[in-house]
């Protein structure tokens, strides 16, 4: 049996902080296995101010990567507002930059958990860091928060399959060129929005490259239709290594293998994205 099974979260009362829905639902549903049933939760830092404000909590559970308020950002706000003395916290992040994790250490956090979460390890450090460990029975269902997760990599897998159906489609549809890039465009957001939610860093990065390129034979229809298949060759490579980081399943922004993939591409499409760019500041 884990250890995660023996911790009865009934009595504990907790703020989960975190601008994605998904995040929120699957921390939810994972302190509710254990018996938890004083939650709540917030999309934001200044929302989450507002909360500490008037409760009191036994544990926060707090995203690092929010816009506009980052983790950092809201828990050194807090502490500035005089709120959440002696409160654990527990971060959750796909950042595994040492300066980040010793500047959050400094802010007294009590535990860094990586994204994607293992729900398992989630409640075991919950339990670690509240001294809990007795009371639960039974073993917490993981289907739930877990299964969620894949289907969203599922989806997220499925998307660059589109994308590669649409680019295979480029060469012989000229007529159809704007509507052919919103398709991508859509696509790449949706890939980078899941991306996200899973932590990969990495495929978020290179979906922003191929929507920067897109953007900027976008703004250019004549250069779009000249240049067309030379975009096409370029997304191509790009979506080529989206693929490769989603099959790894890569956390983070890959370390200095990620730092070399994304200037080989960066290398790659420098004169296409430069050609653009003159493109369309000509035709204005």
């Amino acid at each position: 049996m884990s250890s995660s099974s023996l911790i009865d979260l009934s009595n504990v009362r907790v703020l989960c902080v975190d601008d994605d829905p998904l995040m929120r639902a699957v921390v939810r549903a994972a302190l509710q296995k254990r018996g938890c049933r004083h939650i709540e939760q917030a999309q934001g830092g200044h929302e989450s101010l507002d909360l500490c404000a008037s409760h009191t909590f036994d544990l926060l559970i707090c995203d690092y990567q929010m816009a506009p308020m980052d983790g950092l950002m809201f828990l050194r706000a807090l502490c500035d507002a005089g709120y959440g003395a002696g409160w654990p916290v527990i971060m959750l992040s796909a950042e595994g930059n040492p300066a980040t994790i010793a500047a959050a250490q400094n802010l007294g956090i009590s535990a860094w958990v990586p994204k994607p979460i293992s729900v398992i390890r989630l409640i075991e450090r919950i339990g670690a860091v509240l001294g809990l460990g007795k009371g639960a029975t039974g073993p917490i269902d993981t289907t739930g928060p877990d299964a969620t997760a894949e289907r969203y990599h599922t989806q997220m897998m499925a998307g660059i399959t589109a994308l590669e159906e649409v680019l295979a489609t480029l060469p012989y549809r000229q007529r159809d060129l704007p509507a052919l890039l919103r398709a991508l465009l859509n696509t790449l957001h949706h890939i980078e929005d899941l991306a996200r939610t899973l932590g990969y860093e990495l495929v978020s990065t290179l979906c922003d490259r191929a929507v920067s390129l897109l953007r900027a034979a976008e703004r250019d229809g004549a250069a779009l239709r000249r240049l067309h298949v030379e975009i096409g060759s370029a997304i191509g490579s790009i979506t080529t290594a989206i693929r490769q980081v989603a099959r790894k399943r890569l956390l983070g922004d890959g370390g200095v293998a990620g730092l070399k993939l994304l200037n080989a591409i960066d290398d790659s499409v420098a004169h296409l994205r430069d050609e653009l760019i003159s493109a369309a500041h000509a035709s204005h």
